[in-house]
């Protein structure tokens, strides 16, 4: 609850990553929002996104032949698995900004306004395209 729960503390990083990889976020959509999971649909200039979210351990085992963590992203229906080497990453991040090396405000603002805006939505689950896991 004090890292502002699982759309915060772990969308934060996915918002950001689809922001780069495809534009500007249109609009956002809340299908699921739960304290320990949440799922949406997001529109981007350049992609529509079925994301969902998760610290449920029972979640973990829906996925074949996974340990501790898993995250996703198929593109054109290739998967690209990145879990792995994200050992100590918020250490790495804070010793940049501390180098000066970090990035600035308007870099990371559509990823803050995309959880801002998804943490004050009320569920619609008819809206967008729900993600397999739901």
């Amino acid at each position: 609850k004090k890292s502002g729960g699982v759309i915060t503390n772990i969308g934060v990083h996915l918002f950001d990553l689809l922001y780069f990889l495809f534009g500007e976020n249109k609009s956002n959509f809340l299908h699921l929002k739960q304290e320990n999971k949440a799922s949406g649909f997001l529109e981007f200039n350049n992609a529509e996104v079925s994301w969902y979210l998760s610290t449920d351990m029972q979640d973990l085992k829906k996925i074949k032949n996974v340990k501790n963590s898993f995250r996703s992203i198929k593109i054109n229906n290739e998967e690209f698995e990145f879990s792995e080497g994200f050992d100590n990453l918020h250490t790495k991040c804070y010793q940049e900004i501390i180098q000066n090396r970090g990035l600035n405000m308007m870099e990371t603002y559509q990823s803050i306004k995309i959880v801002s805006d998804l943490r004050s939505k009320k569920t619609e689950k008819n809206k967008g395209i729900k993600h397999i896991l739901l």
